[in-house]
């Protein structure tokens, strides 16, 4: 089976799940272990990070999402969160495959889920610091996509939590708290 390539130019916003989103400067031929291979130079604000060419894939990176789909990632933001939240070793599940090959939609449910669960406990350190680096790669990738400021994409966010918390409110009726 071979990899699949993607074919990313010069100028194209990425995102990578390790290093966050970036922009593809050029494509630059490097020799690491004794053989020569073609690389996307990466750059954002805190670091430059390649990406071989021939293993996109492999490298959990991904193309900055279309306006069609952050509509539709909003969309998820809105709806309620998922039980399985609540559930410690399916949260750790989710938030593994999030780092592995997560969409935006997917990264928009976790960060909907994490909130909901912030409000019924507080969160563990582990899952803390995937709240905020999950949070983070959705505000990069919304002002981006939607050509707005990091500042204006977190209000929308704080929108679309805020009215999906009231929501849960109103149609659960109680404050319970989920074990």
């Amino acid at each position: 089976m071979t990899a699949k390539k993607r074919a990313f130019s010069s100028g194209d916003w990425i995102v990578h799940l390790t290093h966050g989103i970036g922009r593809v400067r050029r494509m630059e031929k490097k020799k690491l272990g004794g053989n020569k291979k073609k690389y996307f130079r990466v750059e954002n604000k805190n670091c430059v990070f390649w990406v071989p060419v021939e293993q996109t894939e492999k490298c959990r990176v991904r193309p900055v999402a279309s306006r069609y789909q952050l509509r539709k990632a909003i969309k998820a933001l809105k709806e309620p969160p998922q039980e399985d939240i609540f559930n410690s070793k399916q949260r750790q599940e989710r938030i593994k495959k999030a780092r592995s090959n997560g969409s935006l939609t997917m990264i928009c449910e976790l960060v909907r889920d994490l909130y909901a669960l912030q409000d019924e406990k507080s969160l563990g350190e582990n899952d803390r610091r995937s709240l905020d680096f999950f949070k983070k790669l959705l505000l990069q990738e919304w002002s981006i996509c939607a050509d707005m400021t990091i500042e204006d994409a977190k209000d929308r966010l704080q929108e679309c939590l805020v009215n999906d918390q009231a929501h849960m409110s109103k149609s659960d009726g109680s404050s319970e708290s989920r074990n």
